[in-house]
């Protein structure tokens, strides 16, 4: 290291010609030639893209610059008040605008949503009722296992079976299986 600090200026250019790797050979040229003239900025760049830490290249160019080091104490103090964030509740599968959120609607945006009122309106004089109401629903698509499930969670037993006994119609490869649900809701 001693060798390095003593090694005249060209030479040292030269050895970082030959390897531009050498981190301590630009941490020297850069301290030397900030020492010289304080157009350190070219060597200052050829040099942080070969220092693995440049730490020391800071040191140097700060001693250099002539600036001033300010800290914390410094600073005057600046109070900033955060103000505290209200806890958000979050409903699931209720709505995603609050109260709030609608109050703050601009009026043009209100626009829109009286628009999309008389749309409905329209939409719903223009609708013709379904021919047969009295005609039962009957698409044996909309059987389902879950289906059943639901009746019987909310106490619909009757209905869970006929669930049940459609399913048997449609799958006999699971008659079994859906004849002991059904033993099962009959307890």
């Amino acid at each position: 290291m001693e060798a390095l600090r003593n090694m005249p200026l060209p030479e040292l250019r030269q050895l970082l010609a030959e390897f531009p790797w050498f981190a301590s050979g630009h941490i020297e040229l850069v301290r030397r030639v900030a020492h010289i003239d304080s157009g350190v900025m070219s060597e200052l760049e050829k040099a942080a893209l070969n220092v693995w830490s440049r730490a020391a290249l800071y040191d140097i160019a700060r001693k250099n610059s002539g600036e001033m080091d300010f800290t914390d104490a410094d600073a005057p103090a600046v109070e900033e008040t955060v103000p505290e964030p209200s806890p958000r509740i979050v409903v699931l599968g209720g709505d995603y605008f609050s109260r709030e959120d609608l109050d703050s609607l601009r009026p043009e945006d209100r626009i829109f949503s009286l628009l999309g009122r008389n749309g409905k309106k329209e939409e719903e004089e223009t609708s013709a009722e379904p021919d047969n109401l009295d005609k039962p629903f009957d698409d044996m698509r909309f059987y389902t296992e879950t289906l059943a499930a639901i009746y019987a969670e909310q106490g619909y037993f009757d209905k869970a079976k006929e669930v049940y006994s459609k399913l048997i119609l449609l799958y006999p490869e699971k008659s079994a299986y859906f004849a002991s649900l059904i033993e099962k809701l009959k307890q």
